[in-house]
């Protein structure tokens, strides 16, 4: 459901904007895949990369609900960052 668009593209001045929405059965069910994985796979970690510095409303959301799912995996290691630069180059 991304809904955005561009002001004056592809000149100097250009603006992007883009607005998620997410809902909460979707949400769990992403996260719940993950952790679904890592049991399958015997993985001892599942991470959670979110912007809630900056995406204050969506990204709450989901830590949230990852707080609420890892709660029903305890053989797993939950981290989370907000540090998506970071991961992106490990």
């Amino acid at each position: 459901m991304p809904e955005g668009g561009f002001l004056y593209k592809n000149t100097p001045h250009e603006v992007a904007n883009q607005i998620e929405a997410d809902d909460r059965h979707g949400v769990e069910r992403a996260i719940r895949y993950a952790f679904e994985y890592a049991v399958k796979f015997n993985r001892k970690k599942v991470t959670l990369v979110a912007k809630t510095n900056v995406l204050r409303f969506a990204h709450n959301l989901w830590q949230r609900a990852f707080d609420d799912v890892r709660k029903e995996y305890p053989a797993i290691e939950p981290t989370t960052t907000t540090s998506m630069p970071a991961r992106c180059t490990w």
